[in-house]
């Protein structure tokens, strides 16, 4: 009886020290190299993410374009399904799909033109590297 007490005690402690691998996965929070396709172009955006008391909010650079630190009008998200606006000076580019644990899919619609996007989070490692430490 001692032997299995103590093997569920042990069970249940090594299940409090695993990283919570799941809740993790859930975030959309980091940073988020995007490739849009739009009206046969390709769009290369960086998504800056973070999560705060009030939800998800962030900014994105546009390399292709020149833009960098651009501010994301809103994120409203319940994953896996997620919705961002992101400010353009005209009609907002909006972005709705899907986030699975380092993915992003979905579509992109800004006035009249549509397209689709698919996104891959940055590895650690790779979100310092020449963005002034962002």
């Amino acid at each position: 009886m001692h032997r299995i007490k103590g093997a569920f005690f042990t069970l249940v402690i090594a299940l409090f020290a695993l990283p919570p691998v799941s809740l993790a996965q859930d975030s959309m929070a980091g940073d988020w190299d995007v490739d849009v396709s739009v009206m046969g172009q390709q769009i290369p955006l960086v998504l800056h993410i973070t999560k705060g008391e009030d939800g998800y909010e962030g900014k994105f650079d546009s390399p292709a374009q020149g833009g960098f630190d651009i501010p994301i009008r809103s994120i409203t998200a319940e994953h896996p399904d997620f919705k961002m606006e992101l400010e353009t000076g005209g009609p907002p580019a909006i972005l709705e799909g899907k986030h699975d644990g380092d993915t992003l899919k979905g579509s992109f619609t800004q006035a009249t033109a549509t397209g689709t996007f698919e996104g891959k989070r940055k590895a650690e490692d790779e979100e310092t590297e020449g963005d002034g430490g962002r």
